[in-house]
């Protein structure tokens, strides 16, 4: 049966127990299909079984196909979850937001397709995966709601939402089943995909970022391409040529993570060396060359001053005190 309501939800660290209780309280009648990205350390193939223990509808991983009423589908492991005119829709496209699959690509492509159908929801978490595509449900009509910062395990996800979307509904946990029941009965605005366009969501999330892409001189961190700004409103996004996508928050994190592998791979080159000119120097002293002897002591204290200064450089960057 064709669902009369498109249900979308995000969420990342407390995602789990958040999920569990909104899916206890669900409408067992509920003409709607939910989709759920949730951003995981732990293996999530087995996340719809897991949520199916507790859920009053069923919970099935998502795959290729048609969309059913009364159903939640969960993304796939390492496959974006979208949603077209024909159904779902699973794509291995660039990461956003450091992760595949996720939340902002899930909402937008149901925002492009789906339109005043659309519930978007966001949930605890950290960083800002979401806060685009909601602002994108609510831009083409649809309802925006955000759990209550101050009611989150993490705070991050829904306060970078309701900062930047001008979010419908702002409410804790445990009133959101009853809210989404009733919006689902009352205000039913059946699916329709009268877009308006005769292509992809995929292909229509692709020019909106590319009419609105203005170059910066950031590089990305998961592929050091050159990074455009994308401008909506106050909302800020970044994105490469080869499709990776970041918030704001997420690339100083991304940038923050890529900066300190950088440093640590360059500390264990500079030891290395630094160990090797100190055999070199052990080599010179057995030969009795003070020629060699003085240019390769030289050069290892040089090596060692370094090894003292990039620890210096990521302790401070850890935050761990103050540069000599």
């Amino acid at each position: 049966m064709k669902p009369k309501r498109i249900i979308v939800v995000g969420a990342s660290a407390g995602g789990l127990r958040a999920l569990h209780l909104l899916f206890a309280e669900f409408d067992p009648d509920l003409q709607a299909a939910a989709f759920v990205v949730l951003h995981t350390a732990s293996d999530s193939r087995y996340l719809a079984s897991v949520l199916n223990r507790t859920s009053r509808l069923p919970v099935k991983t998502a795959q290729n196909g048609p969309i059913e009423s009364g159903l939640i589908y969960v993304a796939a492991p390492d496959h974006h979850l979208t949603l077209e005119s024909e159904g779902i829709r699973l794509i291995q496209g660039p990461k956003e937001n450091r992760h595949r699959p996720s939340i902002d690509v899930l909402f937008r492509s149901a925002a492009f397709t789906y339109r005043q159908a659309v519930i978007g929801v966001v949930l605890t978490g950290m960083l800002d995966d979401g806060t685009a595509g909601l602002f994108y449900v609510k831009r083409y009509g649809g309802i925006t709601i955000v759990q209550d910062p101050n009611d989150a395990e993490f705070k991050s996800m829904p306060l970078n939402a309701t900062n930047y979307v001008q979010v419908d509904h702002i409410v804790p946990l445990v009133e959101m089943p009853s809210l989404l029941n009733r919006i689902v009965r009352q205000d039913p605005a059946p699916v329709s995909t009268e877009t308006g366009v005769d292509f992809s969501a995929t292909d229509q999330m692709r020019q909106e970022d590319a009419k609105s892409g203005t170059p910066t001189l950031y590089v990305c961190p998961e592929c050091q391409g050159p990074l455009s700004e994308l401008r909506n409103s106050s909302l800020q996004r970044f994105r490469c040529r080869a499709g990776h996508a970041y918030g704001l928050n997420s690339l100083v994190y991304s940038q923050a993570e890529t900066t300190e592998r950088i440093l640590w791979s360059a500390l264990q080159s500079l030891e290395t060396k630094a160990e090797l000119e100190k055999t070199l120097l052990d080599v010179a002293h057995i030969k009795e060359d003070p020629v060699a002897y003085e240019e390769y002591q030289k050069r290892y204290l040089d090596s060692q001053r370094g090894v003292k200064l990039l620890e210096q450089v990521l302790k401070l960057s850890n935050g761990e005190g103050t540069m000599d």
